[in-house]
């Protein structure tokens, strides 16, 4: 006679303590809890009423700076910005210009990619600000 196994699950009903419900037999023979349907069992879940993924335990992909951009698509995870600009900050137009208009006067020598000693002074101005973007183009 075949033994008994009336969900299915590779446990036979003699030994499964939810028999009508499928579990591994590492369980008993019951399904392995997972609250939030995530697929990371609750006993390892830091995260037990949100679904996240394995890589955060269980926790969903984390916002460091709480700007509603997940740290996985954020280019400034540690700075608050809008989605249209990738999670960085809206750098304010008189700094961008102030920016441009000193890095188009920063020189080098001819033939080198040495800088020419008048570009120091620029580049102190440029540092003062460590956290703008600068883009350097093709220039004719």
């Amino acid at each position: 006679c075949p033994i008994p196994d009336k969900d299915g699950d590779g446990v036979n009903d003699f030994e499964d303590r939810c028999p009508t419900v499928p579990g591994p037999a590492s369980n008993k023979g019951c399904p392995i809890a997972d609250a939030d349907g995530d697929g990371i069992p609750d006993k390892t879940d830091k995260c037990l009423d949100v679904p996240g993924l394995e890589k955060y335990e269980g926790c969903p992909i984390p916002d460091t700076d709480g700007d509603g951009i997940n740290d996985e698509e954020d280019k400034c995870p540690s700075s608050k910005g809008p989605k249209e600009n990738n999670g960085c900050p809206i750098i304010d137009k008189e700094i961008i210009d102030k920016v441009t208009t000193a890095a188009q006067q920063i020189k080098f020598v001819a033939g080198k990619a040495d800088l020419q000693s008048s570009s120091y002074k620029i580049l102190d101005q440029l540092v003062k600000n460590p956290t703008n973007k600068t883009r350097i183009w093709d220039l004719p």
